[in-house]
């Protein structure tokens, strides 16, 4: 899955503008900007097969100030991601224009291949994989565009993004 994100990802990439401005998509309004997608992301999820992510019960974390300061400073973009993929994650039936948005908004915070180093960088093993799910998930959605398997691909985004969002809240408050 991991590798199917990266590719789908990185054929989403226009070639090198890593100074555009980010869009207002990434941009944070509040302390949590990514909570006005979690209803319509939760909504989207309960639609799979694996169960309600809020049912999944998360293992604690093991350190969390190490987690903390690494997401609130050299991997913030993780936590930006939550932002740059909620349109996408709430919206099984969205247009390309969006899926092109959101592949811009992605480009923005890095390269897949960042992306992936960033998430392969948290000390903790199961906030790290929990992580380079959703890295992998965005991609897998951002690649299934227009395609007939573009609705599971959000299902599971959705599904990702919530276990996602809830780890960044527990570890970042």
């Amino acid at each position: 899955m991991l590798i199917v994100g990266v590719l789908a990802i990185a054929g989403c990439s226009k070639s090198g503008d890593k100074d555009e401005k980010p869009s207002s998509t990434t941009r944070a309004a509040t302390a949590d900007p990514a909570a006005r997608y979690r209803e319509a992301i939760l909504t989207v999820a309960a639609t799979g097969t694996r169960g309600q992510p809020e049912d999944v019960e998360l293992p604690d974390v093991v350190d969390p100030d190490v987690n903390r300061e690494y997401l609130e400073g050299d991997a913030k973009v993780l936590t930006q991601l939550l932002v740059a993929t909620g349109p996408l994650a709430g919206d099984p039936s969205a247009s390309t224009e969006l899926c092109e948005t959101v592949a811009d908004d992605l480009r923005a915070l890095g390269t897949p291949e960042e992306l992936f180093d960033l998430a392969a960088g948290i000390a903790d093993r199961p906030t790290r994989e929990i992580a380079q799910n959703v890295v992998g998930s965005s991609g897998a959605a951002l690649g299934a565009c227009g395609q007939p398997t573009f609705g599971e691909e959000v299902v599971r985004l959705a599904f990702d993004w919530s276990l996602w969002h809830r780890r960044v809240q527990e570890v970042t408050g």
